[in-house]
C-alpha cells in the first residue's frame, strides 16, 4: 500500500477522494434537482476516466452546473448554452456536454456551434483594430454591409469572417499612419507580402472604393513578390542549415524548401514526394523524381552559395 494511506489501495483512495469532493460540490447547489444531476454526472464521469483523474477534475466542472442552476433553474437548450458560454467555453466543459448529449438532455446543433465560433472570431477581428480610429469605423461599416448580405441570404457568418480577416490585416499595415484609410502603396505592399490574398481582399477594396470614392487597385507586382518569396526561402534554408538534428521531418522540410527555392515548385510538393522517388549520390545530394521530371537538390551541408 502507498505510504500514508494505511490499508487503502491507490484506486480505492482516489475513488473515496472523488466521492468526498463530489458530495462537497453537491452541497453548493441549491435545488435537489441540480444536486441530483451533478451526482449523476459525477458517477458517469467515474465510469469514463480513472478515479484519480475524476477526483482532480470534478471541482472544475462544478461552476458549469452552478451557472445553469442560477441562470435557468433547469438544463437549457443548446442555443441558450452557446449564447451564454459561447463555443469556446463549451469546449472547456467537453465531458459535461458529452454527458448531457448522451443522456438526451441537450441536442447539439453543429451549425449553431460553428456560427457561435465564427461570431467570436469576428468580434476578435474587429477588436484587433483600435476603436475610434478611421480603420475601426470602416471595418465596422464593412461588417455591417456583409451582415446585410446574410439577411438577404447571400452570405454566411463564415463568409463574413473570411472577408473581414484580410481587411483587418490590411489596416494593420497602416498603424504608423494612425490607422487611416489605406493608400495604393499600402495595398501594394500588403499584396507583395501575401499575394495569395488578392482574391480575398478584392471585395473590401470594392467596398471602400465605392463608399469613400477611392480608386484603389488590387494588383500584384510579380517581380517584387517573386523577389520577396525568394528571400524568405533563402532565410529558411539558412535557418535549416543551422539546425541541429536531421530527422525525417527535417528532411521533408529540406526537400520542400529546396524544391521551392532552387526549382520554383510549390512548397506543398515536398510532403507528397514518395520515398521511392528520392535518391542520393555519393556526396549525399538528392535526386527527386516528380511528375516525370528529375530535380537535383544539394545536401544541407553542401555549399550552395546561398547568402
Amino acid at each position: 500500500m502507498p505510504a500514508g494511506r494505511g490499508n487503502t489501495c491507490e484506486s480505492c483512495y482516489w475513488r473515496d477522494t472523488f466521492l468526498k469532493r463530489l458530495t462537497l460540490d453537491e452541497a453548493g447547489l441549491s435545488s435537489p434537482h441540480f444536486a441530483s444531476l451533478f451526482r449523476e454526472f459525477g458517477m458517469w464521469l467515474l465510469m469514463q476516466v480513472p478515479a484519480q483523474k475524476a477526483a482532480l477534475a470534478i471541482h472544475r466542472y462544478f461552476p458549469f452546473f452552478y451557472d445553469m442552476e442560477k441562470r435557468w433553474g433547469k438544463i437549457p437548450t443548446y442555443p441558450q448554452l452557446v449564447a451564454h458560454f459561447d463555443a469556446e467555453g463549451l469546449r472547456r466543459v467537453r465531458l459535461p456536454m458529452r454527458w448531457l448529449t448522451e443522456t438526451s438532455q441537450v441536442i447539439v446543433d453543429p451549425q449553431q456551434r460553428e456560427d457561435a465560433s465564427d461570431r467570436r472570431r469576428i468580434d476578435a477581428i474587429i477588436a484587433s483594430i483600435p476603436s475610434g480610429t478611421p480603420a475601426s469605423t470602416v471595418l465596422i461599416a464593412y461588417k455591417g454591409a456583409l451582415q446585410a448580405r446574410i439577411a438577404a441570404g447571400a452570405a454566411t457568418l463564415r463568409t463574413v469572417r473570411l472577408s473581414l480577416r484580410p481587411a483587418a490585416s490590411l489596416f494593420a499595415t497602416c498603424e504608423k499612419t494612425g490607422f487611416n484609410l489605406p493608400e495604393q502603396a499600402d495595398l501594394d505592399r500588403y499584396l507583395v507580402e501575401v499575394p495569395g490574398q488578392k482574391a480575398a481582399i478584392t471585395g473590401f477594396i470594392s467596398f471602400i472604393n465605392k463608399r469613400y470614392d477611392m480608386k484603389l487597385l488590387a494588383r500584384l507586382d510579380e517581380k517584387r513578390t517573386s523577389s520577396l518569396r525568394r528571400k524568405k526561402l533563402e532565410a529558411e534554408i539558412v535557418a535549416l542549415v543551422a539546425q541541429k538534428g536531421r530527422s525525417d521531418e527535417f528532411r521533408i522540410k529540406w526537400i520542400s524548401v529546396g524544391l521551392a527555392y532552387f526549382h520554383g515548385l510549390p512548397r506543398s510538393v515536398g510532403p507528397k514526394v514518395a520515398n521511392g522517388a528520392i535518391s542520393t549520390d555519393d556526396n549525399g545530394n538528392f535526386s527527386i523524381q516528380w511528375n516525370e521530371k528529375s530535380y537535383w537538390l544539394p545536401r544541407w551541408d553542401y555549399h550552395t552559395g546561398v547568402g
